[in-house]
């Protein structure tokens, strides 16, 4: 692993004051927003009105709130900017803020927030969440991720530079790790390698590509069709169809998703097994709808958002319960959930 990125990391959990996991209520953690000044370089404007309608759904259902990194792009537009065309965003996180009911995480595009503090509370760089026996406690360990590039801890502004300059004046839209699938599978592999040496739960956002249990979809989907084929020669003829079924509509999301071998990425790990030790909440500017990680003090989840207006892909797979949200054209998705001690026995095993 980078000599850098793991001596970052291990100095930013040390660092981080480990605290109780919060039983009070359910929380809802979220990331990378890159809300702009509402023109046509704005991330955030095309999923704004579900982003919103979701957040106060959340509200509505006394989650707490966490926000973990680039809610605002401030490397290319002021503070002053966003606030004044972003007021209804900012009124639900006053809302949440009023109840202590939120959380904000610093990430390398509002990393200017943690020297100029001027949001609803206080910005941090990480949250440390222990659960399970207090004398042998496991780490839930949150923050943007990075914490994990020297670019991005030692150069960041410079690169906020070049944003602002030279990119911020071009009609583009922002551009990052997230677009850069090299980049992001080098990032994913480093946060993944300390989590499992640490044996902790890292969540993390940056990529603004979802993985639970350290997988992303293509990646679950992959792991999936082999366990149904070990399956299949163990069962009776009248089961075998039912699993070649699950296994051919799984071949055709793979055919969709990944239609062509140079946009795929690739795994991030060389185990013969996957330790479920990293997940990603995503980001709220994907193409058809959002993501977010659920956390109880049992429990995890990775759930997606999305309009139906845009995308029905959801509500034809069986095997997907989506939820409609009255009085929208939106709905929620759990695409994964597992417990946490399950989680955390693989881990202990598995690392």
């Amino acid at each position: 692993m980078h000599d850098f990125s793991y001596s970052n990391l291990t100095r930013l959990f040390r660092s981080t004051e480990p605290q109780p996991l919060p039983q009070d209520r359910p929380i809802v953690i979220f990331s990378d927003f890159h809300a702009g000044d509402g023109s046509s370089r704005d991330d955030f404007l095309a999923n704004s009105d579900l982003t919103i309608e979701v957040l106060e759904e959340y509200y509505r259902r006394g989650f707490r709130l966490v926000l973990n990194g680039d809610v605002e792009e401030l490397q290319k537009f002021p503070m002053k900017k966003i606030r004044q065309r972003w007021v209804e965003l900012y009124a639900i996180f006053e809302r949440f803020a009023s109840e202590d009911r939120l959380v904000r995480l610093v990430g390398n595009h509002d990393l200017q927030l943690l020297a100029d503090q001027g949001v609803e509370v206080p910005v941090q760089q990480a949250l440390r969440w222990e659960v399970g026996d207090p004398s042998a406690p496991d780490s839930i360990f949150i923050f943007h991720g990075h914490q994990a590039s020297r670019r991005y801890e030692l150069y960041n502004d410079h690169v906020g530079w070049l944003l602002r300059n030279v990119v911020g004046k071009l009609p583009v839209k922002n551009y990052s790790v997230s677009h850069d699938n090299h980049k992001k599978k080098v990032l994913e592999e480093r946060v993944y390698t300390f989590s499992r040496r640490q044996r902790i739960m890292s969540i993390i956002g940056h990529t603004h590509r979802p993985l639970f249990e350290s997988l992303s979809k293509t990646d679950w989907v992959k792991y999936n069709i082999e366990r149904l084929c070990r399956q299949y020669a163990t069962v009776g003829v009248s089961e075998r169809e039912s699993i070649h079924g699950e296994i051919n509509d799984l071949k055709k999301y793979l055919a969709r998703t990944v239609p062509n071998r140079r946009v795929d990425i690739g795994s991030i790990y060389h185990d013969s097994f996957v330790v479920p030790c990293m997940f990603n909440s995503g980001c709220v500017l994907g193409k058809r709808g959002i993501t977010c990680i659920e956390l109880s003090g049992t429990e995890i989840a990775l759930s997606y958002w999305f309009d139906r207006n845009r995308s029905k892909r959801y509500l034809r797979y069986e095997g997907y319960d989506s939820q409609h949200l009255a009085g929208t054209p939106y709905y929620e998705t759990v695409i994964q959930s597992e417990t946490l001690d399950y989680i955390f026995s693989r881990i202990h095993l598995l690392s």
